[in-house]
């Protein structure tokens, strides 16, 4: 019964017309490197016209990684942050509500 948001490449900000269309999200993955895709203040743009129930970024850059794209910490600022000590996460039945998830690197 949940609904999963994949942006997967985004690298605009949605209009209000798609947001309408894509409707009530309980999960968003959402880019937040910059460069080739949203960066962090466009994905905090869009996570706030989406208003999902949890936001899972992506995207962005991780140790050992070689591409020209920003971190995630400048998104998570401000955000009632969960970081993950894995890289899986099992759902829970009480979904929380206005939380990201960060996974650790694999």
């Amino acid at each position: 019964g949940l609904k999963f948001c994949h942006l997967g490449d985004l690298g605009h900000v949605p209009s209000e017309d798609v947001v309408r269309k894509i409707g009530r999200v309980d999960i968003l993955f959402i880019p937040v490197g910059g460069t080739y895709t949203l960066d962090a203040r466009e994905a905090r743009r869009t996570s706030e016209l989406i208003k999902p129930d949890i936001i899972i970024p992506m995207h962005y850059k991780i140790p050992g990684l070689n591409l020209p794209i920003d971190g995630v910490e400048e998104f998570l600022r401000g955000q009632d942050v969960v970081r993950l000590d894995s890289n899986t996460w099992e759902i829970p039945d009480d979904l929380p509500s206005g939380r990201v998830i960060v996974f650790s690197p694999p």
